[in-house]
């Protein structure tokens, strides 16, 4: 968010949790109020999310529609999750690279991208999408690349990891 409000300083910038609000991150209400007091009439709700799951589908559309209800002086809009976006990919990969940079030993290099998760089959069909785009654009650097999830969608991490070792990778990026 810090790095948001830097790169738009002529703009309100303030962010709020879904979940687990407290005193380092408040909720997205909160965030919403606080975009009001300063004197903003037109706001625009980005979800930091990966795919149009659960939270996309149904918690930010009904957050949208408090903010809009408790402030009908300011047009809300609601932006879209990130999805499967070019810039997306690379930043994984530069990442990874990254990471990879910092490990030792040799041999080949796998990288298991996590998502946490959904029962919604579609998000989770984009995860695997987004695993092949990458491995399209990036396989000189990572020729083995699987996906995971965090919880509600197998594989989990672990299994992910297994997965990995026995195609052959020695060096492992979560």
């Amino acid at each position: 968010m810090r790095a948001v409000a830097r790169a738009q300083p002529d703009r309100c910038v303030r962010g709020g949790v879904l979940e687990f609000a407290g005193p380092i991150a408040p909720g997205i209400q909160s965030a919403a109020d606080a975009i009001v007091q300063s004197g903003v009439r037109c706001g625009v709700g980005q979800p930091v999310l990966l795919f149009h799951a659960g939270h996309a589908k149904g918690d930010m559309p009904s957050h949208h529609l408090e903010m809009a209800g408790r402030h009908p002086e300011v047009n809300f809009r609601l932006g879209h999750p990130f999805g499967l976006r070019p810039e997306l990919i690379d930043l994984a990969h530069d990442r990874a690279v990254a990471a990879l940079r910092e490990m030792e030993g040799d041999g080949p290099a796998g990288l298991l991208l996590v998502a946490r998760g959904t029962r919604h089959p579609k998000a989770n069909a984009d995860m695997w999408k987004l695993l092949r785009l990458f491995w399209e654009a990036h396989r000189a650097d990572f020729p083995l690349v699987e996906a995971a999830f965090v919880s509600l969608a197998e594989p989990f991490v672990a299994e992910g990891i297994a997965r990995l070792r026995a195609l052959g990778a020695r060096r492992i990026v979560v």
